[in-house]
């Protein structure tokens, strides 16, 4: 399978020059293809993690909040 490993490597360095502590990268499968997704955290609570989402969003980062255990 291909992946675009530049194009992950440039979202890190976009979300490491915004200041954003904490990242990795989780791999992982979607109807049978290799995925990966960048992950920051993690944070204590929901709401600690709502709180950071928001900020992220405010400086231009979309995402969503969840729970690791959730993630496959």
């Amino acid at each position: 399978a291909f992946f675009d490993w530049k194009r992950l490597h440039m979202a890190l360095g976009e979300i490491n020059n915004k200041g954003i502590p904490n990242t990795m990268v989780q791999i992982g499968e979607k109807d049978g293809k290799e995925i990966f997704r960048i992950l920051i955290g993690p944070y204590g609570s929901k709401a600690e993690a709502e709180r950071m989402r928001n900020q992220l969003a405010n400086k231009g980062v979309k995402g969503l909040s969840v729970s690791l255990s959730s993630l496959k």
